[in-house]
């Protein structure tokens, strides 16, 4: 796993984190064993934090993955989730690991794309939280702000992808693509006026946006 502050800060704020238990720390263990692309650890608990802030009614996951995320913010808040996997080993896993945490009458899975599936949701979620493919970012969030409620806050993962979207220079070919896309895609939730957003070294890169209500960017124009 590549990281984007220096290998001593990422040590030394792990070595700060309570480490999780039970369930969580299983998954933790088992992602790690099979490569599987879980939320890092000290963005999980930035994550954690966040929701227990906002305090969320309806939340919105795009990429569920083993529900690893998706249990995090269900231990920190009250809110309904909405979680979307396509692929359906891991669907399959989440399903089990959020029956096994108790969690299955807080946390609604849906497996398939999610292109299909977000769009054919009610919209109203206060809290959207994009950690899919990568390169999709911009669709996805594009999805999002369909499905938020207003004033809602949508927050996306893996925005800095191993540090590789602040390099100067040419990229390797095969992920040239999933680079510059990412480097318009921030551009953009940076520069809009509908938006309020920030971006963290935290994780593999987060960016968090709030969308200003109508009133809000009346103001600032």
């Amino acid at each position: 796993m590549e990281h984007i502050t220096g290998q001593a800060v990422t040590d030394y704020l792990r070595r700060t984190l309570r480490p999780e238990t039970g369930r969580l720390h299983e998954m933790e263990e088992y992602a790690r064993e099979n490569y599987i692309p879980i939320i890092q650890r000290e963005a999980g608990r930035f994550l954690s934090v966040l929701v227990a802030m906002l305090k969320p009614k309806r939340i919105l996951e795009m990429g569920t993955a083993i529900g690893y995320s998706a249990l995090l913010m269900a231990n920190a808040c009250e809110a309904q989730i909405t979680t979307v996997e396509r692929d359906e080993e891991m669907f399959c896993q989440a399903i089990e690991n959020i029956s096994a945490c108790g969690m299955k009458d807080r946390i609604r899975l849906l497996h398939g794309d999610a292109e299909t599936e977000v769009r054919n949701l009610p919209g109203g979620f206060d809290f959207i939280f994009i950690d899919a493919a990568k390169g999709q970012s911009p669709v996805h969030f594009a999805l999002a702000l369909e499905k938020l409620a207003p004033g809602g806050v949508i927050v996306t993962d893996n925005v800095l992808y191993r540090g590789t979207v602040a390099g100067e220079g040419e990229v390797g070919h095969k992920h040239r693509t999933i680079i510059t896309r990412l480097r318009e895609f921030l551009d953009m939730l940076c520069k809009d006026e509908r938006f309020d957003t920030a971006i963290l070294p935290i994780g593999d890169g987060m960016a968090i946006t709030k969308v200003k209500e109508s009133k809000e960017t009346e103001k600032c124009l």
